[in-house]
């Protein structure tokens, strides 16, 4: 009974988030939620909850919400109503029932004259990030996290998008502050990753999350989007490691072993203005951040076709320490 208790709660027309632990009396989310919508007069706001500056305005209900002037009267006479109630009995939940037992899918919570529908647990995406570039034929995953739910079960949606032009409108997310014009990409499949193709090019590249099912439309509330810091752009036309993979191309029999002992460029020492200003000024530019260069080193990596890899990060902001040693043992 200690694990959390998640409720979404649509106060003011629009979910709000209730944590409490599954083992602390319901009386404690109650008093919290009372003091949510009362004046500031009558007790302090509870975490997560924003009080109404006007009870009756904003706020889903069920039936006809009661006129402003007497719902002030009835504030100033007594307390708000907040109880939580079984459809099924209608009784009122006992304040002293555990919260792992009072919050029930279903059951209505009143809050003054309103009454609200409880989604116990309700899948929610909590961050989503986008590597910051995007290259041609290297796919493209997101950093994402969700509550209640998993990756499978979500809605991706895939879309590229430009700076929008007078007079195009343009919508959001924004790009550095410009509103955008944003495509679905058809080809794209529901799922969290995609592999940019040639027509994305000069295109920022956005994902969306909705951590429903299928049957569900983007356009719900709690989807969450992502985009690339930078417009897609084709890879190198030859990576570094193109004349090694030469020769680990086929992968050793039963009784052969290939390691792999790769040093890599810590990126506090490449991904700063100081490596680029200073340290490589050579460089073409974006090839030390960190998203560009990761690409590249897990491609090199996995056509060595090795059976180990060793990765040592290198402490020291010299480029040309990346050194690959490809031993082939045969076992005795």
């Amino acid at each position: 009974m200690s694990v959390p208790i998640g409720v979404a709660v649509p106060l003011r027309g629009r979910p709000r988030n209730l944590n409490r632990p599954g083992s602390e009396p319901l009386s404690k989310a109650i008093f919290r939620l009372r003091a949510a919508v009362a004046p500031s007069s009558k007790g302090k706001k509870g975490k997560g909850f924003k009080k109404l500056s006007n009870p009756g305005e904003g706020m889903a209900a069920t039936g006809a919400a009661a006129p402003l002037a007497e719902l002030m009267v009835e504030v100033e006479e007594k307390e708000i109503v907040c109880e939580l109630i079984c459809p099924d009995t209608g009784e009122v939940v006992d304040e002293a029932t555990l919260n792992y037992d009072a919050w029930q899918h279903g059951h209505l919570l009143r809050v003054g004259e309103e009454e609200f529908v409880i989604d116990l647990n309700p899948p929610s995406a909590v961050s989503l990030r986008l590597p910051s570039r995007a290259l041609v034929g290297y796919p493209l995953r997101p950093v994402y996290k969700v509550r209640f739910t998993s990756a499978d079960k979500c809605t991706w949606q895939w879309h590229r998008g430009r700076v929008a032009q007078e007079p195009e409108e343009g919508t959001t997310p924004r790009v550095g502050g410009f509103k955008m014009v944003w495509e679905v990409i058809a080809t794209a499949q529901n799922s969290p990753s995609y592999l940019p193709q040639e027509a994305d090019v000069g295109s920022y590249l956005r994902v969306d999350c909705l951590p429903r099912g299928s049957s569900q439309l983007l356009t719900d509330s709690g989807v969450l989007s992502a985009v690339t810091e930078h417009v897609a752009e084709l890879g190198p036309p030859k990576t570094a490691g193109h004349h090694r993979h030469q020769r680990t191309r086929q992968e050793l029999g039963a009784e052969a072993l290939r390691v792999v002992s790769y040093n890599l460029l810590a990126s506090a020492y490449a991904d700063t203005t100081h490596a680029r200003k200073r340290l490589f000024p050579y460089v073409a530019e974006g090839a030390l951040d960190a998203d560009y260069r990761l690409h590249l080193i897990l491609e090199e990596l996995i056509n060595f076709n090795a059976d180990i890899v060793c990765l040592q990060v290198e402490p020291y902001p010299v480029l040309v320490c990346v050194c690959v040693c490809v031993c082939v043992c045969v076992c005795v």
